[in-house]
């Protein structure tokens, strides 16, 4: 009997050995990298896909990355990136000719908030003031909340408003709590955190601009010669977002959260609340908004390439009709 077993054990890792060498995907998974530019809550949907399981039963072996904004455009039209689920980046990056092409949406609104010092009760004490943002200019995804914002307050940057510019969400988050600046735009899990350090978060600047935050872009010959791997990645993310939005699966979630983020339960409860009206499974739901952003990239890009090359969302129409 003992003898029997384990003939039957060396024949079964001899039969998965040699699967493994022959076929590594069958046993290991497909190899990908998915990128994302910042460990804040709007990439939540690519580390619950992982965390779990939903790449692994699509037979992906997903390397979850964080790679800079600068660094990404060329990282992708180079393919040392297979996909990204950063906005804006590949939407420019396919306006001035690259061969990239978004296919899916997973963050279909502003996720900022408007986060102040504590002597800073309304919108209305911000005249005067100095807001800190993560851009060197105007034209990135903070850059036009901000102006989004100052127009709904009637506020006029560098007249009623001045601003300066800082690297990330920590930076923001220290120079408004040490009073270098007054306010800024912070993304989940940041805003939460501001509040337990006595900030105020006035205003989520969603409730007033739509702007998708988070999709998933790849390179166009990725779609034309490997769609079944682009369904794939599709269908675990869209998974990913309907799975967050339902209360059963807080706890699960909340878990994912606290361990990609490293922080306590209760603030990604708190971070968690900040962000759930804000997610996607796969498509915007405001299409009109999507495509008005892209129309307005072109325009300052002055790009004349066909705003049909940068977005197809037929893949992701068709894993949402099923």
């Amino acid at each position: 009997m003992i003898g029997a077993h384990l003939m039957i054990k060396c024949f079964t890792i001899l039969i998965v050995s040699l699967l493994s060498a022959a076929f590594p995907c069958w046993v290991h998974g497909e190899e990908i990298s998915l990128s994302y530019t910042a460990s804040t809550l709007t990439f939540l949907a690519g580390r619950v896909a992982i965390d779990q399981g939903f790449f692994r039963q699509e037979n992906l072996d997903v390397k979850f990355v964080q790679v800079r904004t600068a660094a990404l455009t060329p990282a992708l039209a180079n393919g040392h990136i297979d996909y990204t689920m950063s906005f804006l980046p590949p939407i420019d990056s396919a306006l001035r000719g690259s061969p990239v092409q978004m296919a899916g949406v997973f963050v279909d609104r502003s996720l900022h908030y408007l986060v102040t010092r504590s002597t800073i009760k309304s919108p209305a004490d911000l005249r005067g003031k100095t807001f800190v943002i993560n851009a060197v200019d105007l034209n990135g995804s903070t850059g036009l909340v901000f102006q989004a914002l100052a127009r709904h307050f009637n506020l006029e940057i560098g007249k009623d408003v001045k601003w300066i510019s800082a690297a990330d969400s920590p930076a923001l988050f220290a120079m408004v709590h040490q009073g270098i600046a007054d306010a800024t735009f912070l993304v989940p899990p940041w805003p939460q955190k501001a509040r337990s350090a006595g900030m105020n978060v006035l205003f989520r600047a969603g409730d007033v601009y739509s702007a998708p935050l988070a999709g998933l872009s790849t390179q166009r010959r990725t779609i034309r010669d490997n769609p079944e791997q682009v369904r794939r990645v599709l269908r675990a993310l869209i998974r990913a977002t309907r799975f967050i939005s339902q209360p059963a699966n807080e706890a699960a979630t909340l878990a994912s959260i606290v361990q990609w983020l490293k922080m306590s339960k209760d603030e990604a409860a708190g971070a968690l609340r900040d962000v759930s009206f804000a997610y996607s499974d796969g498509l915007p739901r405001n299409d009109k908004a999507f495509w008005e952003i892209v129309g307005q990239r072109a325009k300052l890009l002055a790009s004349n390439v066909g705003i049909n090359e940068v977005a197809d969302f037929t893949l992701a129409r068709e894993i949402r009709g099923k």
